[in-house]
């Protein structure tokens, strides 16, 4: 029909989806949204060696909010490619929910454990993103 009018270039059709989105979007940041995130990890690739003369002992260490998984007990040895197969739940609330901070860490019972990488995911940027 726009085609028929010689509008079709001006992309009203993507205009009006972005439009229905921020109308919305805003019914949505009024609201309070009770949700559970489950967050799974199944391996990772190539860790950095914080050992001298082998490979990292790696565990994962995850925060959202007050509620914490350390698995430090669980410390893989010697391995840059450590499969974890594990997930991790937390109550979270939009909006206004604690970011996810996700810290891969290098088991040494010498002289402490040291960071490998870490990541921090903003929950409510995914929350609320049309694209997720």
């Amino acid at each position: 029909m726009m085609e028929k009018i010689g509008v079709s270039h001006l992309n009203l059709g993507g205009y009006l989806v972005q439009a229905a989105y921020e109308a919305d979007l805003s019914k949505m940041m009024l609201a309070k949204t009770k949700c559970m995130l489950r967050v799974y990890f199944i391996e990772g690739f190539d860790f950095s060696q914080r050992d001298i003369g082998s490979f990292s002992d790696p565990y994962l260490n995850i925060t959202c909010g007050k509620k914490v998984y350390n698995e430090q007990k669980n410390y893989q040895l010697d391995e840059p490619n450590p499969k974890f197969f594990k997930y991790f739940d937390f109550d979270v609330e939009f909006p206004g929910a604690p970011p996810l901070v996700i810290q891969a860490f290098d088991y040494d019972d010498l002289f402490g454990d040291d960071l490998i990488g870490e990541t921090i995911v903003d929950l409510d940027d995914r929350f609320f993103s049309s694209e997720w």
